[in-house]
């Protein structure tokens, strides 16, 4: 069977389409469907990560049908090719999981230490919808998501606190329940992934700075189905002050 070499320049060009011009169209298009503009982007950087496993695998193949064509035959050498090139292939896969290994090591390793650093400096204040809220010390308005003892639980700021009412922290920790129950930290933890071990790619920053706003953007409209939309924009306004 020969080798289809055609899909070689048509997986190039789809990378470079993905990588190039398409992050550029895409940012702001789908801020009225989040949902959907999230499951693009992942789309079309899975696509361009599968185009260049087909342009390289094509490649070997292609190039063991020319080899077997030129030394004609069934030889030992096109044999040694063919088996040297699915060595190859094996040792690019190892090299590109040991790199990817070197570029998130540190942050595992940093993620790990912020998790004990939080459960040491966090205080239990309460419970919201069966998540636990803890409240940690900062001189301004602050509230995140982590996983403190192995469970999601939503970190407010003691200044928050202080100055949302009461109203405003509901409207507040309506909208972090709303990156837990959508597994936004995930979301965002793959994204960043994929600009660490590109980051020479332009495209990959667009794709986490789009990834935070388009999860941030599903945050609030999970809050607006609990609580009123201008409570929810005073209580944003306030951790903008």
């Amino acid at each position: 069977m020969n080798a289809p070499v055609l899909y070689i320049p048509l997986a190039i060009e789809w990378v470079i389409l993905i990588t190039a011009l398409m992050p550029r169209l895409l940012v702001g298009m789908f801020y009225n469907v989040p949902k959907f503009g999230l499951f693009l982007w992942f789309t079309y950087f899975v696509s361009s990560v599968v185009a260049s496993i087909v342009a390289i695998v094509v490649t070997v193949w292609a190039l063991a049908e020319w080899v077997e064509y030129v030394w004609g035959g069934r030889s030992i050498e096109i044999e040694l090719f063919r088996h040297l090139g699915l060595w190859f292939l094996v040792a690019l896969s190892g090299v590109l999981i040991a790199l990817i290994n070197l570029k998130t090591e540190p942050l595992i390793e940093k993620a790990t230490i912020a998790k004990k650093e939080l459960s040491r400096a966090s205080k239990l204040v309460g419970q919201f919808e069966g998540v636990s809220i803890y409240e940690i010390t900062f001189p301004a308005p602050l509230a995140f998501v982590a996983k403190i003892l192995g469970k999601h639980a939503i970190l407010v700021s003691d200044s928050a606190l202080v100055r949302l009412t009461k109203y405003e922290l509901e409207a507040m920790y309506w909208h972090e329940l709303g990156h837990i129950r959508g597994r936004h930290n995930l979301i965002r933890a793959i994204a960043k992934a994929v600009a660490l071990i590109t980051p020479i790619l332009a495209a990959s920053k667009l794709f986490t700075a789009e990834t935070d706003h388009l999860t941030e953007i599903m945050a609030d409209n999970f809050a607006k189905k609990h609580v009123d939309e201008k409570i929810l924009a005073r209580s944003r306004a306030k951790f903008l002050e």
